[in-house]
């Protein structure tokens, strides 16, 4: 019994050892000589786009459109820029939507992602949260709007900026930029981009440009889960 004890206690000693030379980061990451930082995005990568390799990355989302970092890597987007192919919306939109962030026009019919739109706000009562959209195809469509279900954004279109467009190559950057800034107030969670697209209080008025909606069927009724203005 004595023994047996001994062998549990030196095999957790071991482990204990184990995980201290690992080192806390991101899991299952692990300092390599082209990711020191082990936060799962090459240190080329990072370098090239202006980020520190003194902090981890990974979550951080340094131009709040929507993506962090990794999912900037991966989806080859630009992490300094909110709309990587400038067609009006934000990259972390595009994504969440099914669209191409580094195409302009997806569905190449000569308008841009951006400009593309599912109608219009034909009436909106604050009272019963009924809104009813002029549909771009023809028709109408009404759900009620309801605190804490429907996600209400707005996106603008002339929100471009004035960066370069970024066509994230794997090229290797030659200077190690551990000086960028990295005054990004972002927290290690995902997909804190959005924060800043609340729209303002009458958004919801006659006229008003639907770019995306969606609406979802209820034992309630009809209730707009999803609402995009521009």
């Amino acid at each position: 019994m004595k023994k047996l004890s001994l062998l549990c206690l030196a095999g957790a000693m071991l482990v204990l050892a184990l995980a201290t030379a690992v080192g806390p980061g991101v899991a299952g990451a692990a300092p390599s000589a082209s990711d020191r930082n082990a936060d799962r995005l090459p240190d080329s990568w990072e370098r090239r786009n202006g980020l520190s390799l003194r902090l981890k990355q990974t979550y951080r989302d340094t131009d709040r459109d929507g993506l962090n970092n990794l999912r900037e890597y991966r989806h080859r987007t630009n992490p300094r820029s909110r709309d990587t192919d400038r067609d009006g919306l934000r990259d972390g939109a595009e994504v969440r939507t099914g669209h191409d962030p580094r195409r302009r026009d997806d569905d190449d019919d000569g308008v841009r992602d951006g400009n593309e739109r599912a109608g219009t706000v034909a009436s909106f009562n604050s009272v019963t949260g009924v809104l009813v959209i002029n549909l771009a195809t023809g028709g109408t469509a009404t759900g009620r709007v309801v605190t804490g279900v429907t996600e209400l954004e707005c996106e603008c279109e002339n929100e471009n900026e004035n960066e370069n467009d970024g066509d994230n190559n794997d090229n290797d950057g030659d200077n190690d930029n551990d000086h960028a800034d990295d005054n990004d107030h972002a927290d290690d969670d995902d997909d804190t981009g959005d924060r800043d697209r609340t729209c303002p209080a009458g958004a919801l008025h006659t006229g008003a440009i639907v770019h995306e909606a969606e609406l979802k069927f209820t034992s309630a009724g009809a209730i707009w889960d999803e609402i995009e203005l521009l």
